[in-house]
């Protein structure tokens, strides 16, 4: 009876990790299409205009931020297994540690297992 208790449980347990296990969402568009999106933005630009342009104008969606209060990367997964990572530099780095919401573009490239495949250029628009 012990024997079957736990393997319910360790069942259970499976189950819902997998349910619950943390999911991006993946983009239709692969590496190449990517680069175009991410060419149209430029160096300098403000975080909240950054969203734009592959979230409204192209549909993607974000699969977060990582990093910290000194900089951080908005990352896309991407139909063929990439990421379009574009990393953010604050204004000015806050004291409390607070990071995100007041960052300013500064690169922009595709990763795969880690590694950069591709960098992209950024324009120079004001």
């Amino acid at each position: 009876m012990k024997t079957r208790t736990l393997f319910l449980i360790l069942t259970h347990l499976v189950v819902a990790g997998i349910g619950y296990a943390q999911r991006f969402p993946t983009n239709s568009i692969g590496h190449a299409q990517a680069v175009k999106v991410a060419s149209q933005l430029w160096a300098g630009i403000r975080e909240q205009e950054v969203a734009k342009t592959p979230d409204q104008q192209n549909g993607l969606k974000c699969g977060g931020d990582v990093g910290d209060s000194i900089g951080w990367t908005r990352f896309y997964l991407l139909a063929d297994g990439c990421f379009l990572d574009l990393e953010m530099k604050p204004k000015q780095v806050t004291s409390d540690g607070k990071w995100g919401g007041n960052g300013l573009l500064q690169a922009a490239w595709i990763q795969s297992n880690d590694v950069r495949i591709v960098s992209i250029t950024l324009t120079n628009k004001p």
